[in-house]
């Protein structure tokens, strides 16, 4: 016979999972993104219109200490897109890297106020110009002082003479499952059944070091990443992050961030990525984000006689890696072909140059907006570079191409290419 102090007992540890429940799962901040439109309307065969954006807390408890960081690589805004700093209530630092919608950029906003559930605030407006009945995305990466980072997206559709805006908001129910599914693999390392196949996974790292004095260091992260061969995926554009981590009076610090991109991998593909295009400033800035000039480009500089003052050796140095990835667009391809295409390397200093040129054909009588992807390869068919350019191809007509990067030498030659058009990055 169950006694009445078990009830008891059940029923306490009943109160106790719910008051948990609604403390640390009910009881916390949501931010998303939000957009409106208005003023929309039809020129020839393009959707015009005016695109707000907003920031808002639909939780329950305040958000403070919030970063947001947005990325849009299918957006074509056509002028540049005004950040609403000054007519803002809301206090927010912008760092802004090119305009909104260029491709391949990146936005990142600090907020210092602090989000009331209910709050919204206007971070950016600007003009749009759409093609008809086509999706447009915003990706966005999201994070407080309550929750780290959460991805989101904002979808922009156009009809044939309307606008929409679709929010799709982080999903806060998926940093819990990751967090059961770490507890899991922790207790069980070695599982003898996969219930998940990861479609992208990192399959070695490596930081190459060159001792330019006694105390300092250039080391250059390099990345083996391999794609699943996915029969329905076409290509994946594939990110690695990495958080930088010295070690300071014996104790680990993050120093900074690493984020780079391979824009079009195919699936079954073994994939080297490593900082192309040392030389542009621009993609570095793109790449690392730190507070400290050591660590702001590839290669990384480390120095214990400059800030912030590492331990000694270099091999402290500790990056932890993840990879993330994305199915790019394709778009209606129908009525195009590459004609032709031919690659030409050159070796300058420590470098390659590796030129993608060709001709594309059109035989639509519209002209269509496209990315050019090159796609450079290794004698043993590593993929180490996927310079991109993007173009508008005219109707009826033939388009030559030309997109180019700049990639340190490795152990093996560059010897094969490909080139394939895509919608977005």
């Amino acid at each position: 016979m169950v006694s009445h102090w078990s009830i008891i007992g059940s029923i306490i540890g009943a109160l106790a999972g719910l008051v948990a429940i609604h403390k640390f799962i009910i009881r916390r901040p949501r931010l998303r993104l939000v957009g409106e439109t208005t003023g929309y309307g039809r020129r020839e065969s393009t959707i015009t219109g005016n695109l707000s954006v907003y920031i808002e807390n639909s939780g329950w408890k305040n958000a403070n200490d919030v970063y947001l960081e947005i990325h849009s690589n299918t957006w074509d805004f056509p002028n540049d897109a005004d950040i609403d700093g000054e007519n803002s209530i809301l206090d927010f630092q912008h760092d802004n890297h090119g305009y909104i919608g260029a491709p391949g950029d990146r936005h990142r906003f600090k907020i210092d106020d602090t989000l009331h559930p209910g709050s919204k605030y206007k971070l950016f407006f600007g003009d749009i110009l759409l093609e008809q009945d086509r999706d447009y995305t915003i990706d966005y990466r999201i994070s407080c002082q309550s929750h780290g980072e959460r991805k989101g997206e904002l979808w922009v559709k156009s009809g044939y003479n309307n606008v929409s805006v679709v929010p799709s908001p982080p999903r806060f129910y998926l940093a819990y499952w990751k967090r059961i599914k770490d507890i899991v693999r922790n207790i069980i390392p070695y599982s003898p059944v996969s219930l998940t196949l990861p479609n992208v996974w990192i399959s070695a790292v490596k930081l190459e070091s060159v001792q330019e004095s006694f105390w300092d260091w250039r080391v250059n992260p390099i990345i083996e990443v391999r794609t699943a061969n996915e029969k329905d995926v076409s290509a994946y554009s594939v990110t690695v992050k990495g958080v930088v981590k010295i070690s300071n009076n014996g104790e680990k610090e993050a120093v900074g961030a690493i984020k780079m991109k391979r824009c079009s991998v195919r699936p079954g593909t073994n994939a080297i990525i490593l900082m192309t295009d040392i030389n542009k400033y621009a993609k570095q800035r793109l790449a690392c984000d730190s507070s400290y000039d050591a660590y702001k480009q590839i290669p990384l500089k480390y120095s214990p006689q400059e800030p912030p003052y590492p331990d000694h050796p270099h091999s402290d140095l500790d990056i932890q890696w993840e990879v993330d990835y994305e199915i790019p667009e394709q778009g209606d391809q129908r009525g195009f072909q590459i004609l032709c295409s031919e690659m030409e390397v050159k070796k300058l200093g420590d470098q390659n140059m590796a030129k993608i040129k060709g001709t594309i054909e059109n035989t639509n009588t519209n002209s269509r907006a496209f990315f050019v992807v090159g796609r450079v390869y290794t004698d043993s068919g590593y993929l180490v570079a996927t310079p991109d350019q993007r173009i508008q191809i005219a109707g009826n007509s033939k388009t030559d191409f030309n997109v180019s990067c700049y990639i340190p030498q490795l152990s093996e030659d560059l010897t094969d290419h490909e080139v394939v058009l895509q919608r977005t990055q």
